[in-house]
């Protein structure tokens, strides 16, 4: 009994620990969907049953790792940074996991039976032409231009500018569970831009 009671108390600690020191979290954020009306978009409203099942769930998942439960972008139509047509396996990784409700085409939600897109006038509706934006899907390597020198700064991969399986991405400027709450950007914690860039 003594030896349960410790664990428990344990248990207790790690929860509170936890919570005090929690990054910033979903709840009252942008990704918020059950707060206030719900996200207005392309369709209709969409009212989240809670705040994690949008992008996650806890049976059938479509992905284990990290219980991602929303269907991939289609692979057809994209325009990266130099124009190129990319090879859709960068969907398979994290940015394919932003692009399934930021590329304005794949449904976030229903309202009734139809599907809620993001709205067409939101900054964050990118499409699926990316090539204004970082260029996401390419490996770039350290020290080249403006890249500085190797290093492992916010968590970025030794000797590879990029957090994506070595290539840059969404997720190598912003983070759904770990961001700056004071930039409205969703952009990780520290500077970010120089991270990578020296200038």
């Amino acid at each position: 009994m003594k030896k349960l009671t410790i664990g428990l108390v344990a248990v207790v600690a790690c929860c509170v620990a936890t919570k005090a020191f929690a990054a910033p979290v979903i709840a009252g954020g942008k990704h918020d969907f059950t707060n206030g009306s719900g996200y207005v978009g392309n369709g209709g409203t969409y009212l989240a049953p809670n705040k994690c099942t949008t992008c996650h769930g806890a049976h059938k998942v479509k992905q284990n790792k990290p219980l991602w439960n929303r269907d991939a972008p289609s692979g057809t139509g994209w325009t990266m940074y130099d124009g190129a047509t990319p090879d859709a396996s960068f969907l398979s990784n994290p940015s394919g996991m932003c692009l399934s409700c930021h590329d304005g085409q794949t449904a976030i939600g229903k309202d009734g039976a139809n599907d809620v897109k993001m709205a067409t006038a939101y900054r964050g509706n990118w499409g699926r032409n990316l090539s204004d934006s970082h260029p996401v899907g390419k490996v770039i390597a350290w020290n080249a231009g403006s890249i500085k020198a190797q290093n492992t700064v916010n968590g970025l991969q030794d000797g590879i500018a990029g957090t994506e399986n070595g290539t840059v991405g969404c997720t190598s400027c912003h983070s759904m569970h770990k961001y700056d709450e004071t930039n409205g950007k969703n952009l990780r914690t520290g500077d970010t831009c120089t991270a990578c860039h020296s200038r």
